[in-house]
């Protein structure tokens, strides 16, 4: 049943790859790309795949109706400790009591992502934060709203069920 399940999974990313024109050698050269792909630094033990976090990336885009382009920078994907993330969100001015963050996207700080592992929704939901900020420049007060309608159409797709 797990290997049916991973098939599953393989074969629907393949399928959005070729559908979507994302080759999983996408970021061999991007000097001549013609989108940013976002750069992905791992503070952790775990493995994480940048041609997921690439094709996230291009789906959240495809579900904001955004066409990505050079002009704006690439965010910056940063994958640190639960402990670590809590840290940072206790300094944040997104502060709410009593909240534990599963990410954090930071403006100001180049764009930044802190993540603590890949979760679809947790980085689609960051994701959302960046497009929405720097491509649609809508008010603060309208991100969440955006994050959570993208959040739940990542959910309607039936690869992207939360760990």
């Amino acid at each position: 049943m797990a290997v049916q399940k991973f098939i599953f999974v393989i074969a629907a990313l393949l399928i959005f790859a070729a559908e979507f024109g994302l080759a999983a050698d996408a970021r061999a050269d991007l000097s001549g790309a013609k989108e940013p792909y976002p750069i992905v630094e791992n503070h952790t033990a775990d493995t994480i795949d940048s041609t997921l976090v690439d094709l996230l990336f291009f789906e959240v885009a495809e579900i904001l109706e955004i066409s990505v382009n050079k002009e704006f920078p690439p965010p910056r994907v940063i994958i640190i400790s639960f402990e670590d993330l809590q840290e940072i969100y206790q300094k944040s001015k997104a502060l709410k009591p009593g909240f534990r963050a599963f990410g954090l996207y930071l403006p100001k700080n180049n764009y930044a992502i802190l993540i603590t592992s890949f979760d679809r929704l947790t980085l689609g939901h960051e994701f959302a934060h960046y497009f929405t900020h720097l491509y649609l420049k809508e008010p603060r007060e309208k991100w969440e709203g955006i994050a959570e309608k993208v959040e739940r159409e990542l959910t309607s797709r039936p690869w992207s069920k939360r760990r």
